[in-house]
């Protein structure tokens, strides 16, 4: 080896070869390597080895010539395999090479916790149900760690237990102090509280080395054989540690094993505390819950707190705490075999297979940070959680990997998922069937079919009551999700009773948390009950003007008076769409370039064209992405669901019961099946309030995403996600067990006491329909290799969000001006593994079918001829794996046909009667467009403000909206006396507030006229002068 010096330097008595000797004499004493000096950095053949520490004007840089490391030693010995070189060093550190990025060194290091009795855990929040959820410590996530200090009182207490009451043989427990404060509760293993304790105050903490006697142990000796490098420990008076590297053939990477020998008894907690520091100026930003991120607590939470905190596996969606910079990944993972599916059992003895819970987390994930930098932390056991109590004898054994990687972050967390998770695509539709039957299905449940109003429709309300969370409550996220599928199943009946009365809603009520009268506050949502403007965004207003045929003029008095935000590039795209104005949409461009939504980036792309916006909506796609499990990884078996014919009861049933005063929950029935593990595996569902959230917005327009930046790991997500999942509307949320009951066409037909299965809001289904159709259309896009499109609309502004469609013609391969066209039962098929979209126009029916099965299908399909009629012979273009097949002959409303796995075949049928409804109306060229004498607001009467307005879907579809925002304790009753043209005046009354009224309007004949009657408080008659509204 030649090594070259250079000097920078002030003491010009010392030559530069002294001063070099001096420097690695005094400050790397032979091990250069195993050093933690944050300014360090050990560099491979022909890099610089810089350090900086004694002389802080010197700077020492050595060039090596031949690829020999001065630390590793003459007699280093080496482990290799395709990716990963490991140098067990002479200080028994491991230096980690990997191609591409800097060396990283994994010292012999652990931290042990320790303590004789229970240290009592809680999550950073205080109260159950409280919404504002506050916190103990207020910059950390509610679903971090905490512990009461452990400290010498605890220790003395625990060997005089006897003295403070508890029996011999006894144990003390710490329990959580549900107020968040220091004085924590003591209990004995009775559940009885410790009086003498009562007053003992015990700081708490989040740091998890502060919970327990910490023992902090290093490598004392090492050595390698065959494939596997050997820690040993010197023996601690309460344990025995031991550990390994095992270093796979092929390209897998270092697994560390350790193994604890238990000498003492009492509660132990075990850190790998040897990764290496990052620089913390360097590292960037990892969404991952390790950080607490992507909770549905935490969301805008100030100054949020993303290191030294516990997130246990039960919050965690792929286990690990990646640290990352622009250039290097070192992640702690967790081994597969750590956290399996699990066979658990209910209070009713119920048994099922099961995540994860905050009662049995198995580890939890920690980014650490302190003066030395950030590093990736596991803890496992957690203290004072599941199987974190040892006795003498025990042997506790686990075992993580370590993962270094070049390049972004988003790869090393695919390579996770991927790799070692075994994340890939599995789902068909074997279970759930065919996602467009799912759509029927929410139909039938919305629309009370039943006649039972399972969905608890409020006719008076004009929503569904969000009964769950907050009875007497109605919450619309938004009034396009009703309106879209109401146009997209052609269904007028829907459209009259629910989609309108929701449209109505959303232009009178200023909050879309409405609630009329005072009930039981839950702490779950926000509420108001002011009336007098619309609550949507002004997007929202712009497209539903839109969906409406711009006849409407409501819709854009309301956009034009609440304004466009100039500093917001939705709201420029959406008034460039208006207007036409270019120097918005040069607005909007401007400032899209720096960042936001992935859905308003992805609307940018296809708008303008331009990769950079592409570009970031994947890279805030992978973002958001964090928060869907990929874990635990789905085993190739088949499992028991269902045991005994029951559903496991959500665990927030119980207290919701005893809140509502029904009788305690009782299982509902579901027949026992064996399936295969995939088939009940919550990957690619989203973790939030929940560990299985059926809560779903995203996945359409993220496998939009997925078809244009060709990413297939976005598309195995969504498809996770959904595809062979829901059969009908199954709730919000699950908690932990595994069930098929989402499979189920009938999980949500039962009354609201008995959907017990998950957190169960009846309103959400609207914006669950919503997602169903987003994803359909977006699938086909995705199979039709972007053949088969349909134009949206954004839904800026809503919680929920998923993109509309059904108002406007799209294109069906090479062929124009296809209405997209889903109606009820539209046709049967005999095969559950295709689904499909339809569509209509130039005297056609298009039809595509999808294949989700993973093998070749045959498929019979027969059509409603309450919907369509081509008896007789036809001729059909023909589309197969997205390439013109020619013509073929159809016959008699049927089809058969052959698809290919994952295939994709459509057609296009030439001569078919269509037989529209809704859509017959809506787009009837003859349609009324309403202009500004439609719309009456702010009328000032002697009861309050008076609202009118005029609101037209197509022929026949206009219909009055007369309101007052006066209030119920000023109000007994209200009357609307009403006449159109020289008809005769006609009542109607409503003695519910809101006091609002819909009338039926004769495009035929004259202007609307009406007065608004009010009997007050003091039983006076209070009115309106006469107002009228013209068309």
């Amino acid at each position: 080896m030649r090594v070259e010096y250079h000097l920078h330097k002030r003491h010009p008595e010392l030559g530069a070869k002294e001063q070099c000797l001096q420097i690695l004499n005094r400050n790397l004493k032979g091990t250069l390597i195993a050093m933690k000096k944050p300014r360090r950095e050990c560099l491979r053949e022909n890099q610089i080895l810089r350090t900086k520490k004694s002389f802080p004007a010197l700077m020492v840089m050595v060039t090596m010539v031949f690829c020999v490391h001065v630390c590793a030693g003459l007699n280093a010995q080496i482990l290799k395999n395709r990716q990963y070189e490991l140098v067990l060093l002479d200080d028994h550190a491991v230096e980690v090479r990997v191609d591409g990025v800097a060396p990283q060194i994994l010292s012999g290091e652990f931290t042990v916790m320790y303590s004789p009795i229970h240290l009592g855990f809680a999550m950073n929040r205080v109260g159950e149900f409280d919404f504002a959820y506050p916190r103990p410590f207020p910059d950390a996530s509610v679903r971090a760690r905490r512990w009461p200090i452990y400290s010498d009182r605890l220790d003395a207490i625990a060997h005089n237990l006897q003295s403070i009451g508890v029996s011999s043989g006894g144990e003390l427990m710490v329990s959580n102090h549900t107020t968040g404060e220091d004085n924590w509760v003591f209990i004995d293993s009775q559940g009885d509280t410790i009086k003498a304790l009562a007053d003992l105050n015990l700081q708490q903490t989040l740091d998890p080395f502060l919970a327990g006697r910490r023992t902090t142990i290093r490598a004392k000796k090492s050595r390698v054989n065959d494939r596997t490098i050997t820690w040993k420990f010197q023996d601690q008076a309460g344990f025995a540690l031991s550990a390994e590297i095992f270093l796979p053939q092929g390209d897998g990477d270092p697994q560390i094993t350790y193994h604890l020998e238990v000498r003492e008894n009492g509660y132990y907690s075990l850190a790998f505390t040897g990764t290496p520091w990052l620089d913390s100026d360097e590292t960037i930003p990892v969404p991952q819950a390790a950080e607490g991120r992507g909770f549905t607590e935490d969301m805008d939470l100030p100054g949020f707190k993303e290191t030294n905190i516990v997130i246990s596996e039960a919050f965690l969606t792929l286990p690990r705490a990646h640290v990352a910079t622009n250039k290097t990944n070192s992640v702690i993972v967790i081994d597969p075999k750590e956290s399996p599916f699990r066979l658990v059992q209910d209070s009713k003895g119920v048994q099922t297979y099961a995540l994860g819970s905050e009662s049995n987390s198995r580890f939890g994930m920690m980014i650490q940070k302190n003066a030395n930098g950030v590093r990736p932390v596991a803890l496992t056991p957690i203290m004072a959680g599941y199987e974190s109590r040892m006795f003498k004898g025990d042997t506790y054994r686990f075992t993580i990997r370590y993962v270094l990687r070049p390049g972004e972050w988003q790869d090393t967390y695919k390579y996770i998922a991927k790799k070692i998770y075994d994340f890939r695509d599995m789902r068909d539709n074997s279970g759930a069937g065919s996602m467009s039957k799912t759509l029927e299905n929410i139909m039938d449940y919305l629309s009370d079919r039943s006649g039972h109003n399972y969905a608890m429709w409020h006719t008076e309300q004009k929503y569904y009551n969000y009964w769950s969370d907050r009875a007497g409550n109605f919450k619309p996220f938004s009034p396009m999700f009703s309106l879209a599928v109401a146009i997209m199943t052609d269904d007028e009946g829907f459209y009259k009773k629910h989609a309108l009365p929701i449209i109505e809603f959303a232009l009178s009520r200023k909050t879309n948390t409405f609630q009329p009268y005072d009930v039981i506050n839950t702490y779950m949502a926000q509420w108001g009950r002011d009336l007098g403007s619309p609550y949507p965004d002004v997007a929202q207003l712009v497209e539903l003007y839109g969906m409406f045929q711009n006849r409407t003029y409501a819709f854009k008095h309301y956009f034009e008076e609440k304004g466009f935000e100039e500093d917001n590039y939705v709201h420029l795209l959406s008034r460039y769409r208006i207007y036409g104005n270019a120097e918005d949409l040069e607005n909007a461009m401007r400032l899209a370039d720096k960042g936001g939504h992935f859905m308003d980036q992805l609307e940018m792309y296809e708008k303008t064209g331009y990769d950079n916006y592409l570009k970031a909506s994947v890279e805030n796609a992978y973002r958001d992405m964090h928060r869907y499990n990929l874990f635990p990884m789905v085993p190739d078996t088949m499992l028991v669901i269902e045991k005994g014919n029951k559903v496991p009861i959500h665990g927030h049933a119980y207290q919701r019961h005893r809140d509502w005063g029904f009788s305690p929950p009782q299982n509902i029935y579901a027949p026992e099946q064996t399936v295969p593990a995939w088939r009940v595996s919550l990957a690619g569902v989203q973790l939030s309030a929940y560990r299985g959230g059926y809560w779903i917005s995203n996945h359409g327009q993220l496998m939009r995403l997925a078809t244009h930046a060709q990413d297939d790991f976005i598309r195995d997500m969504q498809r996770w996600a959904m595809v062979g999942r829901y059969a009908n509307y199954p709730g919000d949320f699950r908690s932990i067990e595994h069930s098929l009951v989402a499979e189920m066409p009938d999980a949500p037909m039962r009354f609201i006491y008995e959907t017990n299965f998950s957190t169960f809001n009846p309103g959400h289904a609207t914006e669950w329909i919503g997602a169903v159709m987003d994803f359909l259309v977006n699938d086909c896009f995705n199979r039709s290799d972007k053949n088969i499109d349909f134009p949206s609309r954004t839904m800026y502004g809503s919680a929920f969000r998923v993109k509309t469609y059904g108002d406007r013609a799209g294109k069906f391969y090479d062929e124009t001006n296809v209405r997209l066209w889903l109606p009820r039962k539209l046709l049967t098929s005999d095969n559950r593994q295709v689904d499909y979209l339809a569509g209509y126009g130039n005297g056609k029916l298009y039809i595509v079918f999808w294949n989700q099965s993973f093998k070749s299908e045959k498929v019979k399909i027969d059509f409603d001829p309450e919907w369509v009629d081509y008896t007789g012979k036809h001729t059909a273009r023909v589309w197969k794996d997205n390439k013109d097949s020619g013509t073929t002959r159809v016959h008699d409303n049927s089809l058969e046909f052959a698809i290919s796995s994952k295939g994709i075949i459509a057609y296009a049928i030439d001569d078919v009667t269509v037989k529209t409804r809704l859509h017959a109306k809506m787009f009837d060229e003859k349609a009324i467009t309403l202009g500004d004498k439609s719309i009456a607001v702010d009328v000032e009467t002697p009861f309050g403000k008076l609202h009118a307005m005029l609101i037209t879907l197509g022929r026949g579809l206009t219909t009055s909206y007369v309101y007052t925002d006066a209030l119920p304790e000023n109000v007994i009753s209200a009357k609307l006396r009403y006449r159109q043209g020289d008809e005769d005046w006609q009542e109607a009354v409503d003695a519910i507030y809101p006091y609002e009224f819909t009338t039926q309007i004769d495009e035929d004949k004259g202007h609307f006229e009406f007065v608004f009657e009010v009997e007050d408080s003091d039983q006076k008659i209070q009115k309106s002068n006469t107002l009228s509204l013209a068309f």
